[in-house]
Formats: C-alpha cells, structure tokens, sequence
C-alpha cells in the first residue's frame, strides 16, 4: 500500500514541474549542481520503534535486492521527520520505476508485506527536491566530515521574499567568502529549494559530532567572524520572510548505501 502511495507522490511532484519557479529550473539546467529527491515521513511519537523496525526491513530488503539505483541516506531530526534523500542525474530521472524491479524481486506479497508494516506509524508524507549549491557551500581545508562520528547535523532555512533572489544569492556568496576570509574551521553545505517545496529558500547544513560540539563551535565561529559577520546576518534577516533551524543525524543504521558507492548529501 505504502508503495502505491510512493508511486501516487511521486506522480504529483512530477506534475508540479509546470509550476515550479522557471528562473530555477533555467538556472539548474545551467549548473553542474547535484539534485536530489527527499522522500519526508512525519511520525508519530508513539510509533517510533515501530517504524524503525519497518525501515530496518526496507534497507534490508534493498540490500538483498542489490537494488543500486534506491540507494537512499536517512536523517532524523529531533521533531521525529525522518527523510530518505537519493541522489538523482536530472529531472528526467523520476520517470524511472525503480519500485517496479524491486517489486518483481521480492515477488507482490513479499513487497506489500514490506510496505504495510509502515501502516499507522506516520502522521503524514511528502516528496520535494533540493539542489547542492558547491559554489556556495564552504568546507574548510582540515575538515573532519567524512568521518562516522561526525553524524550531528544542523539546518538552517533562510526562506526568503521571492523578489529577493538575486539578493539572496549574492548574500550567500558574501558569507563563503567571509568564512574564507577568516579561515572559519566550521563548514557548512547550502541547498536551494526546487520542485515541491513551497517557498523559495536555501538551507545551510553545518555537521558536528553531537549537540554539544555544534554549539561550541558555533559560538566560536560567531566571534570569528566579528562585526562582518553581525553585519551580513541583519542584510540575511531583511530579506528573510521565515526563519527556522532544525538539529538531527545521520542514520546509517536505517540508510541504505552499496560499500562501493556514497552518497553526497551529507
């Protein structure tokens, strides 16, 4: 069932191309940006356990399925939303079926039976796409991301007044060259929304090893970056129509990523 209603999702995000912003998707063909699709359940509290133990069943079932084109990493954020992000080429990319395979390998009964075991754990689901911003994104020379214990990650979403994007990007241009400046030891990934998502906005996605590491270093980072930086946050706040930040981690244990493949959206 819950395969039925992936599929169903899937379809409408698809026919949201048309209303999607067209000065983003001139901009995106232009670029080399990496794109990726985000599967968001919001669960219910209560549900946790059980739905662990359903996406637990559902790497599983990809692993024995050698499915490599579903490969997928997933985030927990402490509001309990858990994503499934995958990497895609292009927006052609979701013409692709990849639950038909998976259903043919597993066989129907097996498939439904992996999928309703998800039934009753979460409140709602959606789809949307964001895209890697590298140009203004900053990753510091000594960076400690790639290792397993920096799993902590922290979102700020900057949704800006859509009048504002050129303003918007050339302020996130001014902040990577700020933290150059400055040899800022904390870096940070910056996305922009695309298909699905509601309002224009970027996020910025720090890593850490916990809470606590993210802070101390944040607090840090501030002083660093002094009145510049005092100065740059007032110019991102007048043309911020919405504010907001969310802390999570990775979930190896639920994601499913082949030993010889990764995923970039860490």
């Amino acid at each position: 069932m819950r395969g039925k209603l992936f599929t169903l999702l899937l379809a409408v995000l698809l026919l949201q191309v048309f209303v999607w912003n067209v000065s983003a998707q001139e901009e995106g063909a232009k670029s080399k940006d990496k794109l990726y699709v985000i599967h968001e359940d919001i669960v219910k509290p209560s549900k946790v356990a059980e739905y662990e133990k359903a996406a637990k069943g559902f790497a599983e079932a990809l692993a024995k399925a050698d499915m490599h084109n579903l490969k997928n990493l997933v985030i927990q954020t402490d509001d309990m939303v858990y994503s499934y992000v995958s990497e895609v080429e292009n927006m052609a990319s979701l013409d692709e079926r990849p639950f038909k395979e998976l259903k043919e390998k597993m066989g129907e009964e097996a498939f439904d039976a992996m999928f309703d075991a998800y039934n009753g754990t979460f409140e709602s689901h959606r789809n949307f796409m964001v895209r890697l911003r590298d140009d203004l994104s900053y990753t510091p020379e000594q960076s400690e991301e790639s290792t397993e214990e920096m799993n902590f990650r922290h979102w700020d979403f900057v949704h800006y007044f859509p009048d504002k994007g050129d303003e918007a990007k050339e302020i996130s241009k001014e902040w990577v060259e700020l933290y150059k400046s400055k040899k800022s030891p904390m870096g940070y990934r910056t996305y922009t929304g695309g298909l699905g998502t509601d309002t224009p906005f970027y996020v910025y996605v720090a890593w850490a090893k916990d809470a606590q590491d993210f802070h101390a270093q944040n607090d840090k980072n501030r002083e660093l970056l002094g009145d510049e930086g005092k100065d740059l946050w007032q110019r991102t706040l007048a043309i911020t129509r919405k504010f907001e930040h969310k802390n999570g981690r990775i979930r190896p244990d639920l994601s499913y990523l082949p030993e010889e493949e990764e995923l970039t959206a860490k």
